[in-house]
């Protein structure tokens, strides 16, 4: 892949397709009928190469390539070893270079494990990909290196210097529980039920759910900023309480919110407590991009 410059719209839409072709690829994977194994197989290869092309090409610069030898041929070292080991990769390229008639002659195990490998490769690539998917601030920095604006290095530190006075994140890369956890879902992926989303929790509808981080000791801190799903359905996340508590059973209520937000920053007398819990108390489903502490 390119390191040159490419368009958020082009980024966004080449994620989306190599996702899709993941989902139909998985569903082709795995035919209903024994008898058709084998022309679900090779569909499912085909699916999964169309979205390793997507994948492949999702920040190129300079026009696409040809097809998916010029994208493998053209993708970075670094972001292939990302996505996968070497084994992986090789085995994917060969799988998806080989013809159906070769493949047919091959034996069951063989087959699956090619298979295998060639989707290991385009989840980990769809993977690499959310990583770097570039945010609007750094699209914006960009811009104005770009267009040479004077006084961005004195904007860049009045931005580091906002988020220093606003202190450590002390919920960041701590361990998370949820009451649930809603079927067809990899969110560490950025997956859901087929669509592509950002969010740390989401679990089934039922009744009380609620997401708990662990601080992993007492910690104080006097306010809690959540960040609601933003693609649909922020109603679903109110009313929201926000608790601490010492032990990971009982907790003391510090903050509720009672209408629909994009972003909640509740504020309270500091506290020192080792877990944080947000519960919606009624019968709904809880999905929420993420919750800092501070």
């Amino acid at each position: 892949m390119s390191a040159a410059s490419y368009t958020p719209g082009q980024f966004a839409r080449h994620l989306s397709r190599a996702i899709g072709a993941l989902t139909i690829g998985d569903s082709l994977a795995d035919p209903v009928r024994p008898s058709r194994r084998d022309v679900g197989l090779d569909a499912a290869l085909a699916v999964y190469g169309q979205g390793l092309f997507w994948a492949l090409t999702a920040d190129a610069a300079d026009g696409l390539p040809a097809g998916l030898d010029e994208a493998w041929a053209g993708a970075r070292p670094d972001v292939l070893a990302a996505a996968a080991d070497d084994d992986a990769v090789h085995r994917a390229m060969v799988a998806l270079a080989r013809s159906p008639l070769r493949r047919a002659e091959m034996t069951d195990a063989e087959q699956e494990a090619d298979l295998g490998a060639v989707r290991t490769v385009l989840r980990g690539l769809i993977r690499a990909l959310q990583r770097r998917r570039p945010s609007r601030k750094r699209l914006a920095v960009r811009r104005w290196v770009r267009a040479g604006l004077v006084g961005c290095a004195a904007v860049l530190v009045i931005v580091v210097g906002a988020r220093l006075m606003r202190g450590r994140d002390l919920a960041a890369g701590k361990p998370v529980i949820a009451s649930s956890v809603e079927h067809d879902c990899d969110l560490s992926a950025g997956i859901c039920q087929g669509q592509a989303v950002d969010l740390f929790v989401h679990t089934h509808q039922e009744e009380s759910p609620w997401v708990r981080i662990d601080l992993q000791g007492p910690q104080k801190f006097s306010s809690i900023t959540v960040t609601n799903r933003r693609d649909c359905c922020e109603e679903r996340a109110v009313p929201l309480i926000l608790e601490t508590g010492n032990d990971g059973v009982h907790f003391m209520k510090v903050a509720e919110q009672r209408t629909p937000f994009a972003e909640w920053k509740a504020k309270f007398p500091a506290v020192t407590a080792r877990y944080v819990r947000a519960r919606v108390p009624r019968n709904t489903m809880l999905h929420l991009a993420r919750i800092e502490v501070r």
